[in-house]
């Protein structure tokens, strides 16, 4: 009962229904903040954060996915520059793409940097990322990134996309304006499509499979007739032929003709 009243707080006050998430997974999240709080119920834990800005800032935190890094995957992001992008770009004068759960923008980056490196102007395509959290939408518009988060970037990217500054790295201004960011729920209304292609990557691992079934149905419904629906390492559509898709590559889903 405790934690149903935490989740009918979290859905009134973050617009985030927790039923649609792996209770083993939010519970592990939640149990760090009861423990530092030294609360010791759900409720107990709503009362205190009710009183405190900074902790009800901390609980969002910890209720939102936010660890990425640069070309994560690499197999994934080269299938993207070598099979994806020139297949839609050759038939297409532009093409849509969206970063859900893009957390505070590698991935969205490295998509704008792909597609500098290909040489295709501006013009020809429109980067969409999205995430539930201001807080990393806020630092992703920032571009500010520890050294760290850019090891798997192909050899010379860091010297012709970064500048250094103190303790970090900053993204070049030019691949941060082919990023428009926005605040979205994926669990309510999904953007408006069609879409040439859907970055989803290990936001699936965290819902439960009812969750995963309805955002899965609902990404193929607004994809482009052969647009891309990429995923994440450990996640995985059963049956895709289903939902009008089939497996092409890594990780990568492509919605039939």
């Amino acid at each position: 009962m405790d934690y149903e009243y935490l989740k009918r707080y979290v859905l009134g006050e973050f617009g985030m229904d927790l039923s649609a998430y792996k209770d083993n997974q939010i519970k592990r999240r939640l149990e760090i903040l009861l423990t530092r709080t030294n609360t010791d119920d759900y409720k107990g834990y709503v009362q205190f954060i009710k009183k405190d800005d900074g902790e009800r800032a901390k609980l969002l935190r910890a209720l939102t996915v936010n660890t990425t890094e640069f070309y994560r995957d690499p197999v994934v992001f080269d299938y993207l520059k070598e099979q994806v992008f020139p297949g839609l770009l050759k038939e297409k004068e532009r093409i849509r793409i969206w970063s859900a759960g893009s957390s505070d923008g590698p991935e969205p980056y490295t998509i704008a940097m792909i597609l500098d490196s290909m040489a295709i102007p501006t013009q020809r395509f429109q980067i969409y990322a999205t995430d539930i959290d201001n807080e990393v939408l806020a630092r992703a518009k920032v571009g500010k990134y520890q050294e760290r988060r850019l090891a798997k970037l192909p050899s010379g990217w860091r010297e012709r996309y970064f500048r250094e500054v103190d303790r970090g790295y900053i993204i070049s201004d030019d691949i941060k304006n082919r990023v428009s960011f926005k605040k979205h729920d994926l669990l309510g209304k999904l953007l408006l499509g069609p879409w040439d292609v859907v970055l989803c990557r290990n936001v699936l691992i965290y819902l439960n499979r009812e969750a995963q079934q309805n955002l899965v149905t609902k990404f193929a419904h607004l994809l482009e007739s052969g647009g891309y629906l990429i995923l994440g390492w450990p996640e995985y559509i059963f049956q895709p032929e289903k939902q009008g898709l089939t497996r092409v590559g890594p990780c990568t889903y492509k919605k039939n003709s």
